[in-house]
């Protein structure tokens, strides 16, 4: 293990301490170097791919089923590819069929949420930046956010594998930092 490992949130401190047995003094809380704070129309109305999708076919599913069964209203969502997967054909197909069913359902109107499927920090991102997020998940034992861990996290289970996030107390998760942080810490 590291001799330092410097993280950005009081939660994350949490965790290390009490289930993965990380020793306190090693443990150093500094604002983010990586994230700032955002507007939150930054995240409305996007649905957001994450870099690795073990199952199109299941998300698809659940997609119609949080459209049909969850959502029930006509809502307009941005598919938001995961930066490095741009060229991935199975991430551009699944892109395209997003598109085709959010367009064959017309959905139209906007909603105040964020859509995340898989795994992918920007769950912390979003809710930090004071969004909801509705978290699409293959494997809920692994994916989904514990409120059992993340107890600053209200979870409300949606349908199998689709779960509601909203944080409780902003500044838990991510302290947010500046972009010269880094250098002003580390005198770089």
């Amino acid at each position: 293990e590291p001799d330092k490992l410097i993280i950005n949130g009081s939660n994350q401190k949490k965790i290390l301490l009490k289930y993965l047995g990380w020793p306190k003094k090693k443990l150093f809380l500094y604002s983010s170097f990586r994230y700032t704070q955002k507007p939150q129309s930054n995240f409305l109305n996007k649905i957001y791919l994450s870099y690795s999708i073990d199952n199109p076919s299941e998300v698809i599913f659940k997609v119609k089923n949080l459209f049909t069964k969850i959502l029930k209203d006509n809502y307009q969502f941005k598919i938001i590819n995961h930066p490095y997967m741009r060229n991935s054909h199975s991430h551009k197909k699944l892109v395209i069929y997003l598109k085709n069913l959010i367009q064959s359902q017309k959905l139209k109107k906007k909603k105040n949420y964020s859509i995340v499927i898989g795994v992918s920090a920007i769950i912390l991102e979003i809710l930090e930046n004071g969004q909801d997020v509705i978290h699409i998940c293959n494997n809920s034992l692994y994916e989904m956010h514990s409120p059992n861990i993340w107890d600053n996290l209200l979870v409300k289970k949606l349908d199998k594998g689709i779960y509601h996030y909203h944080l409780k107390k902003k500044g838990t998760i991510i302290k947010f930092g500046s972009k010269n942080l880094f250098k002003k810490i580390f005198n770089i």
